[in-house]
């Protein structure tokens, strides 16, 4: 990473003492432990030399000359000379296995670390790349409605600045209670304060992909290009990057919350106490993202279905199209007899189909209402199917049977995809009835 906004205290590791470890022994010390032992000759010689224990579990024969020993001293010298070794290797040993068994906690530890900076570093770039666009961008074409209309700029920012608001406030808690990390850092708290309100992303994520339909138009010769392009002259670190750029961000957000709470979460031992909190605000971020991808389809395809709508005659009075709750599931084109076109919609809770209009000399498409059927009123015939199978039909019935329709499809894996999905949804709207 190339910035740290957090700063990673030391892992608190248990220090031991290691009392028995004769290379730590001081002069005194060691003295003090010939004298338990009643060798007070040899206990004399080594105060009168100064020597450490570190000293004397190093001892060699050609180093006990200074000290003056008789044969039966010398022996005894190297005796303890040969069981402190044996003490400090043991020592040694210890501390090696300890730091063994710690460094994996050390490292993870470590590890955490560096995902909360990584949280908290992006956060402040995504809150300082929306504080360019609302002041570099959108208020200056807001003071200029001649190069942007106020609902072309509507469709370009969305709510930009409520998204901004919002994190920046996630930002400011998130440097307050992580900017310090040590092994009692919480984050999961702050994310679960903070994710009642991504609900704000549902309104940008739905209209982005009317956004970037908008950016494609804005090229020359319209007058946003010459004016971004001014703005790309300035000095600063975002300058260099395409309207597209900076505005999908807000997009590209909630995928990547998703991200750094998983590897944190994978990290983070299930005995800590921010474990639950990290592991609920990565569910409840989950659901999030999934309602706004929801969201936004569900906008696409009601979009899909009025535009089909808005260009199609002759439908029925009695028969509301695009009630609430009603939402397209698929768009399927059939053909009918005579070569008869046919666009077929299935929703959550009915079938729609409509006839394409024959016409050469007209330059939009237009359509003819020709059947529907709510699917609690809709027979399928298998013994039809049966029967027509060479021709690739599809017989669709209503219970009264006074209205009835026969799709032909140009193969038998067409048929029987539709046949598929059309099952799948009358048995799923069957099952939630």
């Amino acid at each position: 990473m190339n910035e740290n906004h957090v700063f990673i205290e030391h892992y608190p590791v248990e220090c031991f003492a290691y009392d028995s470890d004769v290379s730590r022994w001081t002069n005194k010390r060691l003295v003090k432990e010939m004298m338990k032992e009643g060798k007070r000759s040899l206990a004399f010689r080594l105060f009168s030399c100064k020597i450490t224990g570190k000293q004397m579990i190093e001892l060699k024969e050609s180093d006990c000359d200074k000290l003056r020993l008789n044969i039966q001293l010398k022996e005894e010298l190297f005796k303890y000379v040969k069981k402190y070794q044996k003490i400090a290797s043991i020592n040694i040993l210890q501390r090696a296995i300890r730091r063994h068994k710690i460094q994996p906690q050390i490292n993870e530890y470590i590890y955490r670390g560096t995902v909360v900076n990584e949280i908290i570093t992006t956060e402040i770039n995504y809150v300082d790349t929306l504080q360019y666009t609302i002041e570099n961008i959108k208020k200056p074409l807001e003071s200029n409605n001649e190069i942007l209309n106020c609902e072309e700029q509507k469709t370009l920012f969305s709510n930009i600045e409520t998204v901004f608001q919002t994190n920046k406030v996630f930002c400011s808690d998130l440097i307050k209670g992580c900017s310090r990390f040590n092994i009692n850092t919480t984050i999961g708290n702050i994310f679960l304060t903070f994710i009642p309100f991504l609900k704000v992303y549902n309104e940008y994520c739905s209209n982005f992909r009317h956004t970037i339909g908008l950016i494609k138009t804005l090229k020359y010769p319209h007058k946003f290009a010459p004016f971004y392009s001014k703005i790309q002259y300035k000095q600063s670190p975002y300058s260099k990057s395409s309207i597209s750029d900076l505005l999908i961000t807000p997009v590209q957000r909630l995928p990547r919350y998703q991200l750094l709470l998983k590897d944190l979460l994978k990290h983070t031992q299930q005995n800590h106490v921010d474990y639950d909190n990290i592991k609920m605000a990565l569910e409840m971020i989950q659901e999030v993202a999934n309602k706004v991808n929801e969201t936004s389809k569900i906008n696409e395809l009601t979009e899909e279905t009025q535009k089909y709508f808005s260009k199609t005659l002759h439908i029925p009075e009695e028969i509301q199209m695009i009630p609430q709750g009603r939402i397209l599931i698929k768009t399927i084109k059939a053909n009918g007899k005579a070569d008869r076109k046919y666009v077929v919609m299935i929703f959550n809770d009915s079938i729609i189909i409509i006839k394409e209009q024959q016409e050469e000399d007209e330059k939009e498409e237009n359509y003819t209402f020709k059947f529907f059927s709510k699917f609690n009123e809709l027979i399928i015939n298998n013994d039809d199917l049966k029967k027509s199978k060479s021709e690739n039909l599809f017989t669709l019935q209503l219970k009264n049977k006074k209205d009835h329709i026969i799709l032909c499809f140009s193969s038998d894996t067409d048929r029987s995809q539709f046949k598929t999905i059309l099952q799948n949804t009358i048995d799923k709207f069957l099952k939630n009835k």
